[in-house]
């Protein structure tokens, strides 16, 4: 029996992270130049998140972009099948859905892991109880926070996983608007108990002045040169409603030279550029619009000086 005097023990009810981004190839960036390698090192990191989820024995929640690319190759999707953690609750990010529409969801790679029970969608018109101490609400790409209505029981935590935009000082593009601001989604957050975002590469964990714990997790693998310095992690949610952190092992982590990145960047071809184009081909059937596709990609991106010059004469900007 346990003692009157011993303290109660803690423990993780959810692994949370966000912005997987498999892709079919290696980023310019990255010292890994063959398809083999790249998904060698991606396998690493998918290892590190099934090996946490076992050791604390609770599912992952995935807040978005599993997938750089909706329509990934067969390849990308049978290694997905593969190396994925089992018991994900995920939610799509606008990568992972056709020109940005979550109305085209089931075209997408994204979908094909749906049907294939590897992951559970989060349905963002009702809620998920997961366990007696856990609900899901989801927030795809493109929707917006309900309030939660749903009987807050004591030992109950309602969880908020959004794919959007969320900033605070330091992490964040200059002129990210106030509306992304995390005191502005904390007034919408303020019927829920803690929320993970996707969307921001730029991680942080905050606690805002509604007392809700807030994590933007960031990138989980280092695809561009403005990402070198970040060390990607995961959040811990714990049945008190808290949420910490833990740092991934980077030591596998192997990039080009200093002197040749500069040159990439300087020269346009660190693949950010292109990335970009991409981007916007990818969405120029869909909803989304030129400005909000690039103010998406410099959210992003610190591009380099024929990057930034290029972007300036499509938008006729002469300063």
């Amino acid at each position: 029996m346990q003692a009157e005097n011993q303290p109660e023990v803690r423990k993780v009810i959810a692994l949370l992270c966000s912005d997987i981004h498999l892709s079919h190839r290696p980023p310019v960036v990255r010292e890994e130049k063959t398809t083999n390698a790249w998904y060698s090192l991606q396998s690493k990191y998918l290892s590190q998140l099934s090996a946490m989820a076992g050791e604390y024995n609770c599912p992952i929640v995935c807040a978005g972009d599993i997938f750089d690319r909706w329509n990934s190759p067969a390849e990308l999707i049978n290694f997905a099948l593969a190396y994925l953690p089992d018991n994900m609750y995920c939610i799509p990010g606008q990568h992972d859905l056709p020109y940005h529409d979550f109305n085209q969801i089931v075209r997408s790679a994204y979908w094909t892991l749906v049907e294939a029970g590897k992951i559970n969608h989060l349905s963002h018109d009702r809620p998920l109880k997961v366990s007696d101490s856990l609900t899901l609400h989801g927030v795809p790409w493109g929707h917006r926070v309900p309030e939660n209505t749903e009987e807050h029981k004591e030992g109950m935590i309602h969880l908020a996983a959004i794919h959007a935009y969320i900033w605070t000082t330091g992490h964040n593009y200059p002129g990210a608007s106030q509306q992304a601001h995390i005191r502005e989604w904390a007034r919408l957050l303020s019927s829920y108990d803690a929320a993970v975002f996707g969307d921001n590469h730029k991680g942080f964990l905050s606690k805002t002045s509604f007392d809700i714990p807030i994590l933007n997790c960031g990138t989980l693998m280092r695809r561009k040169s403005d990402e070198l310095a970040y060390i990607p992690c995961v959040g811990l949610l714990w049945d008190d409603g808290i949420i910490s952190q833990k740092m991934l092992d980077t030591s596998v982590d192997k990039f080009i030279e200093p002197a040749a990145m500069k040159a990439l960047q300087e020269s346009g071809q660190d693949g950010q550029l292109s990335d970009f184009l991409q981007e916007l081909s990818s969405i120029a059937a869909g909803p989304i619009g030129f400005a909000d596709a690039l103010k998406h990609f410099l959210s992003e991106n610190t591009i380099g000086k024929h990057t930034r010059q290029v972007l300036r004469e499509i938008m006729g900007d002469a300063g």
